[in-house]
């Protein structure tokens, strides 16, 4: 890993994010193929977006982080979970990062700040999460984590006409 010290602000997002945030996904989902979605980012309006990102703090099985750079976010980290009594002991992990800074440690940087929230739930036990079968970097660094790949999903991904493969990973908490 080629990590240098970046001075990188780990925070929760706020309202006043909500284009910003918007804009990021847009550039991510058109910078990797690893993502769940493309250029296309996410189709919610500004004011959506504003909606959403208030609520999560209102929000006991959703948490998310925001990595900023010269206030500039470069990368959003995620974990959700269903607010069912039988499944709220487990989330499951998002993470992207801006491709201009992979491979400087603030992937690991977010998640590590993913599990400090994490700890704080009583009754969350167990994170999971999906990752490319090829996306080698991704399965390291899930890995030297202490997640564990338990199954594989074939063919989850669909990505310029080509069916690809996802490891599911979990890690106990």
């Amino acid at each position: 890993m080629n990590e240098r010290i970046l001075p990188l602000v780990i925070r929760k997002p706020v309202k006043s994010d909500a284009a910003a945030m918007l804009a990021y996904l847009k550039m991510v989902g058109s910078e990797s193929d690893n993502l769940t979605f493309g250029k296309e980012g996410h189709p919610f309006t500004v004011e959506q977006e504003e909606v959403f990102l208030e609520g999560l703090s209102k929000n006991n099985n959703q948490i998310m982080l925001l990595g900023l750079i010269n206030d500039q976010i470069v990368s959003s980290g995620s974990l959700g979970g269903s607010p069912r009594e039988r499944l709220k002991h487990t989330m499951e992990l998002g993470i992207s990062v801006r491709k201009e800074y992979w491979n400087q440690g603030i992937a690991r940087k977010i998640i590590e700040a993913l599990f400090e929230e994490a700890r704080k739930l009583p009754y969350l036990k167990q994170i999971s999460l999906h990752v490319r079968a090829d996306n080698q970097a991704a399965i390291h660094l899930y890995q030297s984590l202490g997640f564990v790949q338990t199954g594989v999903f074939p063919k989850q991904m669909h990505v310029n006409d080509m069916f690809i493969d996802t490891l599911f990973m979990i890690k106990t908490l």
